[in-house]
């Protein structure tokens, strides 16, 4: 045991509170997940779980400690969440106005169609141009960056939202109408002007 302060470092002090505390209100399994170190000094995460054995109960002179090396799960979640804030910097920062949309009303609108059998969907929005209205009203805006404050001059995304049919125009009807077809037709990376 002479090497056990190579092992446990202070990392791993608030897991084994824990585990004590467990112990303390007579529990007789607990789990943590904590930090290790091998003898060279290569950090390690593990999974540990501890159950006292039965007749060890009030003594604890038998505690069975199972430790799982959880490194590769942790080094996931911690990329993970490195490229989730890369992500998100990208996106609040990004110079170019930027929109996060729900378009799954809008899905289900052209799936509902297509069980109805229609198949020439640009000749059923010239007799039903009000569909084109009734899904630009569908659109659930879920997030928009910096820039695209900047653009429409709204001091915050509250505003802009509460403000949207001042900026989707009525010129924006006709090129949304092509941006439905372009769906329709299967193609969901599409770019427009408008």
């Amino acid at each position: 045991c002479a090497n056990l302060n190579l092992i446990f470092k202070k990392e791993m002090f608030e897991a084994h509170i824990h585990e004590l505390e467990a112990l303390w209100n007579g529990k007789t399994h607990f789990s943590s997940t904590t930090i290790n170190y091998t003898l060279s000094g290569k950090r390690i995460d593990v999974q540990l779980r501890g159950a006292i054995l039965p007749g060890s109960e009030t003594t604890f002179d038998r505690i069975l400690i199972t430790t799982e090396d959880i490194t590769p799960y942790q080094n996931a979640l911690r990329q993970e969440e490195k490229n989730r804030r890369l992500a998100e910097s990208m996106f609040i920062y990004s110079p170019t106005s930027l929109w996060v949309e729900d378009f799954s009303r809008i899905k289900n609108r052209i799936d509902q169609l297509r069980l109805l059998g229609i198949e020439d969907f640009r000749t059923f929005l010239d007799v039903h141009p009000e569909f084109v209205r009734q899904c630009i009203e569908d659109i659930l805006i879920l997030d928009v960056n910096q820039s695209t404050l900047d653009l429409f001059k709204a001091p915050d995304k509250t505003t802009l939202l509460k403000n949207t049919h001042k900026i989707f125009a009525e010129e924006m009807v006709e090129t949304f109408r092509e941006q439905l077809i372009e769906l329709w037709q299967g193609n969901i990376h599409h770019k427009r002007e408008a």
